[in-house]
């Protein structure tokens, strides 16, 4: 008795652990929107960046 017990717990553990993966995450739109705009602005800063130094080299001059 005492096997069956533990054999339909494991069972049941087993059918939650299915169920719990089947469960797909909502994407979050707004999230993915704003880190698409921050990466742009990142590269856009490290363009200006780069710029700045080559004018700060040739006024160096």
């Amino acid at each position: 008795m005492l096997l069956v017990e533990i054999c339909w717990r494991h069972f049941h553990q087993l059918v939650w652990e299915k169920k719990k993966k089947k469960k797909k995450k909502k994407k979050n739109k707004n999230k993915n929107k704003k880190n698409k705009k921050n990466k742009k602005n990142k590269n856009k800063n490290k363009k200006n960046k780069n710029k700045n130094k080559r004018v700060d080299r040739t006024t160096g001059l």
